[in-house]
């Protein structure tokens, strides 16, 4: 039995005994066994290349109407490698480059080893993003809109990939260049208020507009195979209540039996 509170983790709970954890940083665990960083980095290898083929799949299929495109540095610099042969560690990439649909869904992302925002760095993967797009929609397709940063000076890059597509400036970037305007500190309260209210001036639309686009993204996610889903749901309702029905005539059987009667179902 291992003594301790039952409040405290220390291996007593509810009147049962089981062995306690190590603290993390304990230089024994288990069978007096450390689990180290190496351990820990060849799980995630071995998790990534278990799955890293079904994952490229599915992302593959996914596609979108509006994209919204962003190049990030904080992110990449938080990935290290280990020098082979050495302790040292280095920062292999710079960048990190996401573009996604109107739904929120990652339609790729693609570590980059420059910290510039030169187009030419990563055109070769939004041809890529354009080549399978078609492959999906076929040879005419191309997003409606895509949004980015600095779509004033991108724009012509842009509409080398994706010709036909309007280039527009995101939301996120075209709240930001407001505090460039305000000379009170960012976390001052009537710079919050300022920031709140045009945040909802410009991302909140009329309900009626609203409701008639959402019956045109539902018309055609319909389009795609909703309705098919909604009959698999209705067909599953379909048989719990058939489950209902047959437990209800079994439950009159045994009652009917209980009293002397015979119960027909």
């Amino acid at each position: 039995s291992v003594g301790g509170d039952a409040g405290g983790g220390d291996g007593v709970e509810s009147g049962h005994s089981y062995i306690p954890f190590p603290d993390m940083l304990a230089r024994n665990g288990y069978n007096d066994f450390l689990l180290g960083v190496d351990m820990v980095d060849n799980i995630a290898y071995t998790c990534f290349n278990e799955e890293v083929g079904g994952m490229r799949k599915a992302m593959s299929c996914i596609s979108g109407n509006i994209l919204s495109f962003d190049l990030t540095f904080k992110a990449a610099k938080t990935i290290v490698a280990r020098v082979p042969g050495s302790t040292a560690v280095y920062r292999p990439y710079k960048s990190l480059a996401v573009v996604m649909n109107e739904f929120g869904e990652v339609l790729g992302f693609w570590f980059l080893q420059k910290d510039t925002e030169a187009f030419e760095d990563i055109k070769p993967m939004l041809e890529a993003l354009r080549a399978r797009l078609k492959r999906i929609h076929g040879a005419d397709f191309e997003p409606v809109a895509i949004y980015v940063d600095k779509c004033c000076h991108q724009r012509s890059k842009w509409h080398e990939v994706f010709p036909n597509s309007q280039i527009k400036l995101d939301a996120f970037h075209w709240f930001a260049r407001w505090g460039d305007c305000i000379r009170l500190p960012p976390h001052h309260p009537r710079v919050l208020t300022f920031n709140s209210r045009m945040r909802d001036a410009v991302l909140q639309c009329d309900k009626a507009e609203y409701d008639a686009h959402m019956k045109r993204v539902c018309e055609e996610m319909g389009a795609m195979g909703v309705e098919r889903a909604a009959e698999e749901r209705g067909e599953a309702k379909d048989d719990d209540a058939m489950d209902e029905g047959e437990g209800a005539g079994e439950v009159a059987g045994e009652d009917a039996g209980e009293n002397g009667l015979e119960g027909r179902g």
